[in-house]
């Protein structure tokens, strides 16, 4: 219906309903651009408290001292001092020795790396584009070989939260403890710890010699070693998976089962595992030797 002049036109609901979606949508779109895609350098987040804690610990405990020596002297028979010695799936070395596998369990393939290690340094991890942030990413094999990786894993993907502890080689990211992440620690002694959300506090990390710390889950064993058959959280099911686990100080495994974007395990330079696709990731897992 025409309009007398000086009268306002009044437009249906319906189209004004589809506007407000549209910029909703854009604007959702607009913050998960930037907030997830584009890269961005995330500022290390540390509270005065952990500042103190830090400097009370500047020198290790002589309880954390002497079992960080004791490492030292594990496992001669698996280190050489001479040159290091590689075979098609085994590397020998002064501070690190890894043996290769794989298998299959039903319809799964497996691999697996069988670390010895005598110098927790031999322990790292690295960020995507070496920078610690949101968005910054790289493909697992050429991360590892930039960074001379004997052996090497994809990592948590820290980059997807924001809360959460975060240590990575012995430097505190972020020291928030999070309700809702289960954590993995491994120290400088070369012993690992598991903790459920809100089990441990930055004190009790930096006091036993905290060395890294991942996001994790679920925990597959359970205070004595048994196969869990219950789980808290959970799991879509035929999925990919990287697994990271201690037998005793100085001698780990990491596990990877075929078929995922991100799950990949790479040794001697090359991807042995079959990932279904080459997905950037945002961290890794991986193991170089000291050569001291």
């Amino acid at each position: 219906m025409r309009k007398n002049k000086g009268e306002l036109f009044q437009l249906p609901s319906w189209p004004l309903a589809v506007i407000d979606i549209v910029l909703t949508g854009c604007a959702l779109i607009g913050f998960a651009l930037f907030d997830h895609v584009l890269p961005a350098r995330l500022e290390t987040r540390i509270s005065d408290e952990t500042q103190r804690l830090l400097q009370a610990h500047a020198t290790l405990s002589p309880e954390v001292k002497q079992a960080e020596e004791a490492l030292h002297q594990k496992f001669p028979e698996k280190f050489t001092d001479g040159e290091p010695v590689w075979t098609e799936n085994s590397y020998t070395g002064r501070n690190l020795s890894i043996t290769l596998s794989s298998g299959t369990l039903g319809e799964s393939v497996y691999y697996v790396q069988d670390i010895y290690l005598r110098d927790i340094s031999c322990f790292m991890t690295a960020f995507g584009q070496d920078i610690f942030g949101k968005g910054y990413t790289g493909h697992a094999l050429e991360m590892a070989n930039r960074k001379g990786a004997i052996g090497a894993t994809n990592g948590d993907f820290y980059s997807m939260g924001s809360l959460g502890l975060l240590i990575r080689n012995g430097e505190i990211y972020r020291d928030e403890v999070s309700p809702l992440e289960s954590v993995l620690a491994l120290y400088k002694d070369g012993h690992m710890d598991i903790y459920e959300a809100g089990e441990v506090t930055m004190g009790e990390l930096i006091d036993k010699g905290v060395w890294q710390t991942w996001s994790f889950g679920p925990r597959l064993l359970d205070e004595n070693g048994k196969a869990m058959t219950v789980f808290e959280k959970k799991n879509p099911e035929a999925n990919p998976r990287t697994v990271i686990g201690m037998v005793e100080p100085g001698h780990y495994m990491l596990i990877v089962v075929d078929g995922g974007d991100s799950s990949e395990m790479i040794f001697g330079g090359k991807t042995v595992s079959r990932p279904s696709d080459d997905r950037d990731v945002s961290d890794i897992i991986y193991l170089t030797d000291i050569l001291t």
